[in-house]
């Protein structure tokens, strides 16, 4: 169990916590579990086409890293097993007749994924693990099987720039012979956020009442070792920065999580070069049933006019999308629910903004009013407009300065609102 269950207040959301496996929430899904445990799985040669060119790792195809994902088509059609199949994802197949890619590093961390062709009938279950060293003397870094056919397969690992290293692809065999072998598989280095770094936090404003700041972790680096807390320790720590100027001698940070999104909270004192962690905060995490997830971490004995920095980052960075919004209060609890069921039905991102943004409406079909403020509290956009669940909204912001403004949105009779920086 990743998680025991704790009775807090509610900041965004409150939900119930449940057993987790720590790093996957693919670990409890019941349909992997039973597809992956058919009895009498057996091996398939797949000796169909005389074997691929990268059969084996000296054949290796070189993919390019890029700045997003660019698929490079692949087949295991005729692949044949090189090694034995690995343990992932607490499944091991019985058979692993894999083929090979390999990929210099650009960054300190790298995305390597494979999504399997055909459907979730018949299509290819891809196995994936990434290794360093060199084909003669290959060290295996960490391996995945968290999804089913037809599906994606997502490794992030922390790499070397300019170093080489490599990957296999493989099938799950099932029972029943395997006819589809095709597959994409892409490497790919995200830019990391300006707040990646703690010399580079991003600022946020103590308020009498939440007003969420969304922002993303897509593309972090680990700054700092994961923290044990609640005693979890997350198998990576791809952290974001903020910061605080403290106003009294207790604030509340709050963080939530849509869409699977797993924060842990950490706050410190100090400066970058010197930072004394004070408190941490790891109490929930997401679930089929309950998705979205709030930590909590209130914190007294500040200094009123001295920094703190706060760093979060996505318990085994296993959402899909890495979205989170936070906050800080003042006191314990100064959260009107209202308005944060308010908050919890919307997303605003990029954040900070260029030239624009966009809104994404996740509450039910309503006539929304939405409003952009400056700091003097003057409306500098308006519009009123119906939107469905899902619906996404882009506002013009070129014509403004940059600097701090307000989003406030009206819907259903509840109003919430965030702030948004515009560079």
């Amino acid at each position: 169990m990743k998680h025991a269950y704790l009775a807090f207040p509610v900041l965004f959301l409150a939900v119930g916590a449940f057993a987790q496996k720590p790093g996957s929430i693919h670990a409890i899904d019941a349909s992997l579990l039973q597809a992956k445990s058919v009895p009498g799985a057996v091996a398939q040669t797949g000796q169909r086409g005389g074997g691929p060119a990268n059969d084996d790792c000296g054949g290796a195809i070189v993919v390019t890293v890029g700045a997003a994902c660019e698929t490079v088509s692949g087949s295991l059609d005729g692949a044949t097993q090189s090694m034995d199949p690995a343990s992932c994802s607490n499944f091991t197949a019985t058979a692993a007749n894999d083929v090979w890619f390999s990929f210099v590093a650009v960054a300190n961390s790298t995305t390597v994924q494979v999504t399997g062709g055909g459907d979730n009938a018949t299509g290819v279950d891809p196995v994936l693990q990434v290794f360093t060293g060199s084909c003669a003397d290959l060290a295996p870094i960490s391996c995945v099987d968290a999804t089913l056919r037809g599906a994606t397969e997502t490794l992030l690992v922390t790499t070397v720039p300019g170093t080489t290293y490599y990957y296999r692809v493989y099938y799950w065999p099932y029972t029943a012979a395997q006819t589809v072998f095709d597959f994409t598989t892409c490497v790919f280095s995200l830019i990391a956020p300006g707040n990646d770094e703690c010399a580079t936090p991003m600022p946020l404003t103590v308020n009498t009442t939440c007003v969420p700041v969304g922002f993303i972790t897509t593309g972090a680096t680990e700054s700092l070792p994961a923290v044990a807390c609640g005693g979890f320790t997350s198998p990576n720590a791809l952290d974001v920065w903020f910061s605080f100027v403290a106003t009294a001698a207790e604030h509340t940070v709050g963080v939530y999580g849509p869409n699977a999104a797993d924060a842990m909270v950490e706050i410190f004192s100090g400066d970058c070069g010197s930072l004394t962690s004070l408190a941490c905060a790891d109490a929930t995490f997401p679930t089929q049933a309950a998705p979205n997830t709030t930590e909590l971490l209130t914190q007294n004995g500040l200094t009123p006019g001295t920094t703190y920095y706060v760093r979060v980052y996505d318990y085994a960075h296993a959402s899909p999308d890495h979205f989170f919004e936070i906050c800080v209060t003042d006191g314990s609890n100064n959260v009107s629910i209202d308005e944060l069921q308010g908050a919890e039905a919307w997303g605003l991102f990029p954040n900070p903004a260029e030239g624009g943004f966009t809104i994404r409406y996740d509450g039910a079909q309503a006539a929304v009013q939405l409003e952009v403020l400056d700091m003097t509290g003057r409306v500098v956009h308006a519009n009123t407009m119906v939107l469905a669940t899902g619906a996404m909204h882009t506002v013009d912001m070129k014509s403004l300065a940059n600097g701090t403004y307000v989003v406030r949105l009206v819907a259903a009779g509840v109003r919430s609102e965030k702030l948004l920086m515009l560079n």
